[in-house]
């Protein structure tokens, strides 16, 4: 309760600053929040028409021919020597 009589004694200009200093505060996280969303979609929006510049421009171009594999008849240099323990 101490608390509170001694904020009711204050004067009033020092409320009047602490209210301005709330709504400067208040305004400063909105305008930072505000701020970083709009980096977020300018990002967003430059990934998408990076993209869209991608996808129009192989609309026109030739595709290239898909190379093929050439068989490789030993897939190991290993010799594997199978033992039978059967006695």
């Amino acid at each position: 309760m101490n608390l509170l009589r001694a904020m009711s004694r204050l004067p009033l200009s020092l409320w009047l600053r602490g209210l301005a200093l709330a709504i400067c505060v208040i305004a400063m996280l909105a305008f930072g929040l505000a701020v970083v969303a709009a980096a977020v979609v300018a990002v967003g929006i430059g990934a998408l028409i990076y993209k869209a510049r991608d996808w129009l421009g192989g609309l026109f171009r030739p595709r290239a021919p898909v190379p093929v594999r050439a068989r490789v008849g030993r897939v190991s240099d290993a010799e594997y020597t199978i033992v039978d323990r059967r006695h």
